[in-house]
């Protein structure tokens, strides 16, 4: 559904134009590159808007494809988003330029001193420094809060740049397409006002969370348990991740998302925290007390996803963090259930006394995989040819949930996809999207 929504999210923008005569008048080149003018900017706008509400979190968004997911669909729109938009511009300045004595310089002297286009060129340079941090090269190299920083001035560019489309776009200037884009502004803004905005407020100020416990269980891996007023009422689901920002000094500019490490009870949630950057060797030093600010919860990583009796829980790093999780809350049936434990060296095994603790309480079986990576596979050096249905023979009648680096899933899904497994049994939740 999600698809066919982003479908006429184009689809619908032209054929209103086409409809009130856009493609009329098609004689030479200067109207041939004022259409494609026009079309390159209704497509990238709709993209635009499709982009904004994929980021808004939207709960029937979240449970249809995952948020994950549609990060990663908006990221993929950026490009072909703000390429349409350049072309969007430089196809309206050659039409309009080629009847101009001035040419092309004089167009863009007239655009830049009339101040609804003034400020479409400077939504033009945003989205372009936007996209740049984008870029992956770029955005490993920036701080987790500057990149955050640099991104929220696309907003700033898409209200740069609306004045401009009703008072010198010809498309928008009356008809069905006035009121279609006007509403379809509308409702992006409502939608990131909604969910981006008001409602982590409300739910903040009701839970009004404090860390009331800190404990460090390895050098570099802290559990974070925090208490709340109404934490039952969220419906926070193993697996899940909420997006945590700690009201503390050198703390509060970060947000970071975080699975919960053990299922919400008794208004107690838990997260499991690995020093793998700056923020999150900050937060091994958080304070009990400490007041915290939620969004959330997101992703269907969890027992919302499964459809088939068994299970197979895959868990590598502070990963097997949800994977634990997932175990005290999933419906289990004995001897089709496997929990598969991967790390580099045995003080990696990070939750392991409490996961087996489970496994003997719940009937399903450990196993655990130390040591280096075997080359391509998710398997040790020492076990190379180890695959999952050597553990599961009844893997295809089961949902395979999997945490951890990105390769590791990478390859715990190739093998299970040479197993049998059909990738809607396959389960993951990637946050570096």
């Amino acid at each position: 559904m999600v698809d066919v929504v982003g479908v006429l999210f184009v689809v619908m923008p032209v054929g209103i134009w086409l409809a009130q005569g856009g493609a009329n008048g098609l004689t030479d080149l200067r109207s041939g590159l004022h259409a494609m003018g026009v079309l390159c900017g209704l497509v990238g706008t709709a993209l635009l808007c499709e982009m904004l509400l994929l980021a808004a979190r939207i709960p029937y968004v979240d449970h249809s494809i995952g948020h994950d997911r549609a990060i990663l669909r908006h990221r993929q729109l950026n490009v072909s988003m703000i390429t349409l938009l350049v072309c969007h511009g430089v196809f309206l300045v050659l039409a309009n330029a080629s009847a101009l004595t001035g040419g092309v310089l004089g167009e863009l002297w007239m655009l830049a001193s009339v101040r609804d286009t003034a400020l479409a060129i400077v939504s033009m340079g945003l989205f372009a420094l936007v996209g740049l941090s984008s870029a992956a090269a770029v955005r490993l190299r920036l701080p987790r809060e500057v990149w955050h920083g640099v991104h929220l001035v696309s907003y700033i560019a898409v209200l740069a740049a609306i004045p401009h489309q009703f008072t010198t776009g010809q498309v928008f200037a009356q008809g069905p397409a006035r009121w279609y884009w006007a509403a379809m502004f509308l409702a992006c803004f409502f939608c990131l006002v909604r969910w981006r905005m008001v409602l982590p407020l409300v739910t903040s100020w009701q839970q009004r969370l404090v860390v009331s416990r800190v404990q460090h269980i390895a050098p570099d891996v802290t559990c974070i348990e925090m208490t709340g007023g109404r934490l039952d009422e969220l419906d926070v689901r193993a697996g899940q991740f909420l997006s945590f920002r700690f009201l503390a000094p050198r703390l509060w500019t970060h947000a970071h998302p975080f699975s919960v490490s053990a299922a919400v009870r008794n208004n107690r949630l838990r997260i499991t925290v690995r020093a793998l950057g700056r923020g999150t060797r900050a937060l091994q030093r958080v304070s009990e007390g400490t007041p915290v600010f939620i969004q959330g919860p997101y992703g269907i990583f969890g027992e919302r996803a499964r459809s088939q009796p068994g299970l197979v829980l895959v868990g590598a790093g502070v990963g097997i963090a949800p994977i634990r999780a997932l175990l005290e809350e999933a419906q289990v049936i004995p001897d089709l259930t496997l929990v598969v434990l991967r790390a580099s060296r045995p003080q990696e095994l990070f939750l392991y006394d409490e996961i087996a603790h489970l496994c003997r309480l719940r009937g399903a079986r450990l196993v655990t995989v130390v040591g280096h990576h075997a080359r391509g596979r998710w398997s040790s050096v020492s076990q190379p040819r180890l695959r999952l249905v050597d553990l599961a023979p009844w893997i295809r009648e089961s949902d395979v949930f999997v945490c951890g680096p990105a390769g590791f899933m990478d390859a715990v899904h190739a093998d299970a996809r040479t197993c049998g497994l059909p990738d809607d049994q396959f389960h993951d939740e990637r946050f570096g999207l």
